[in-house]
């Protein structure tokens, strides 16, 4: 073989790996650039009807800089980003990169991921999932890793939670440490890194921030005592060889990830609690749980339901009491059912004459930074 020949193959084996390399981004040439985004939580309360906003007393140990929110509730721990571009139909259609990123450890409600190489001059869609399950619960219309999910195959994700809760737990329903915040946002870029509008000119003054939401809605019980009496709480609602103090009916475990899906029987469960008999209280307010985004009931028994037990006296001794199972339906009208994201603090009056807590009151709010306020309503 003479030099010629060499020459000519080694030509032809540079010209075939070339053909054969493909784009990491659906084969279009797109120019790169190396960037960091951020993600902080919502600010907005979210509500299916129109409703005027006033303000709820501050949560007990809330974190610094929220009023509604622990640390626990703004902790993540990974998330999940997908990056899609638009295609030759408009859509989002085209992945850019989809990946996992793990080992964030944020109690502060922000946090950011570097390091994501993003064509410029391109419109974005940033889909994130904080603390993302990878236990199988997360599942869409296509039955392969997320990492193959298309955006459409996101848009019609939902979450089934395999937790079951049993009394061991120091929490109500879900773990506050590991509640899903999910988000969307459009970006497009320069090669500078800034934010850019459709005709490539910068952005002043804005950052690339995605917006998250908590999937799952809030309640917290803030009950009063009537006048002149005392309640203490015992452990008197049987269930199965147990006895508890409170018991939460109807907890909803299902949820779309990006809108409300109705779930079947098994979207639901029954939580019990045992609580130790303290002293006798003139407030009940240490009662906090969560759970997936309900519609409003026409009957207030069809929806999500607390019960306690305890003695109503006339004296803090406990002397002239009598015991009683309080029940109480949580089903809110002006915001249309439990919404996702919200706070909903439910304030009412124990009675000793009265078994069915009436009257309540809802104060809604977003669970975060920016109080929004919400007047009380019954």
């Amino acid at each position: 073989m003479n030099i010629r020949e060499i020459l000519g193959l080694i030509l032809l084996f540079i010209f075939v790996a070339s053909c054969s390399e493909e784009s990491p981004i659906d084969e279009h040439p797109y120019e790169t650039g190396t960037f960091t985004l951020r993600f902080t939580m919502n600010d907005g309360v979210n509500t299916k009807a129109t409703a005027e906003i006033s303000g709820a007393n501050e949560v007990p140990g809330h974190a610094d800089g929220y009023s509604y929110s622990t640390e626990s509730e703004l902790k993540v721990n990974n998330c999940f980003i997908a990056v899609f571009a638009k295609g030759d139909d408009d859509a989002w259609s085209k992945k850019i990169c989809a990946n996992l990123h793990t080992g964030i450890n944020s109690q502060s409600g922000s946090f950011t991921i570097p390091g994501l190489t993003l064509p410029i001059k391109t419109d974005l869609m940033v889909i994130a999932i904080a603390n993302c399950p990878t236990d199988g619960s997360l599942t869409s219309s296509n039955d392969s890793d997320m990492k193959n999910w298309s955006y459409s195959d996101w848009k019609s994700a939902s979450v089934l939670s395999k937790e079951r809760f049993d009394t061991e737990h120091t929490y109500y329903t879900f773990n506050p440490e590991s509640l899903i915040k999910q988000g969307e946002c459009e970006m497009k870029f320069n090669a500078s890194g800034n934010l850019i509008d459709a005709n490539d000119l910068v952005k002043e003054g804005v950052s690339p921030v995605v917006p998250l939401s908590q999937l799952a809605a809030k309640v917290r019980l803030n009950l009063s005592v009537s006048d002149k009496m005392y309640f203490k709480m015992t452990d008197g609602i049987q269930k199965d060889k147990s006895k508890y103090g409170v018991s939460i009916s109807k907890i909803k475990l299902y949820s779309g990830i990006w809108e409300y899906k109705v779930g079947n029987s098994d979207s639901f469960f029954d939580a019990y609690y045992k609580k130790a008999s303290g002293s006798s209280v003139q407030k009940v307010d240490d009662i906090v749980f969560y759970t997936y985004e309900q519609p409003h009931y026409d009957d207030d028994k069809s929806g999500l339901t607390v019960q306690m037990t305890g003695q109503m006296s006339k004296a803090q001794d406990g002397s002239f009491s009598v015991e009683n199972t309080y029940t109480l339906y949580i089903n809110p009208a002006i915001t249309k059912g439990l919404v996702r994201g919200n706070y909903y603090e439910v304030t009412g009056t124990l009675k000793m004459d009265q078994s069915v807590i009436t009257n309540l009151n809802y104060e809604v709010v977003s669970w975060n930074e920016k109080t929004v306020n919400i007047p009380s309503f019954d």
